[in-house]
């Protein structure tokens, strides 16, 4: 029973370290695409 239980924290651990991982992506998705609105915008001012 112990070991089924450590297998499953190690799981969970492993799950939250991946949405850990999901969700700093998404804000440097988030972030390249400020930017990229800016630069955008920018450009478009100058046109």
């Amino acid at each position: 029973m112990t070991a089924e239980i450590e297998k499953l924290k190690l799981s969970l651990q492993h799950a939250q370290e991946m949405l850990a991982a999901k969700d700093q992506l998404l804000a440097q998705k988030d972030s390249e695409t400020a930017a990229l609105k800016a630069l955008n915008a920018l450009l478009q001012k100058q046109g």
